[in-house]
């Protein structure tokens, strides 16, 4: 949503550290890790550190464009024309 309907050029996301499946995921998606904020929770006691995230918007297109080439294949730019209302030139 924030890069085809926001028009954003990076969109940013956090999770606390004990959280190793949610930052594996945001890792599996494409976001980066940006950063670690020390001592941000306290959870039973004990304080975590949040991880920052982040996925530039030309990053998210070639991921996107790399997932509908590996699921479309020869069928790409009749996809792109139809949904998208452009065609691009794949090399």
């Amino acid at each position: 949503m924030c890069f085809i309907f926001l028009n954003m050029e990076r969109c940013l996301a956090w999770s606390i550290e004990y959280n190793t499946r949610a930052c594996k995921t945001l890792e599996a998606c494409g976001f980066k890790k940006g950063g670690v904020v020390r001592n941000t929770s306290l959870v039973n006691g004990r304080k975590w550190n949040s991880l920052h995230f982040d996925i530039l918007h030309e990053e998210y297109l070639n991921i996107r464009e790399n997932l509908l080439r590996k699921t479309l294949g020869e069928k790409l730019d009749e996809y792109l024309k139809k949904h998208c209302g452009l065609a691009k030139n794949f090399e």
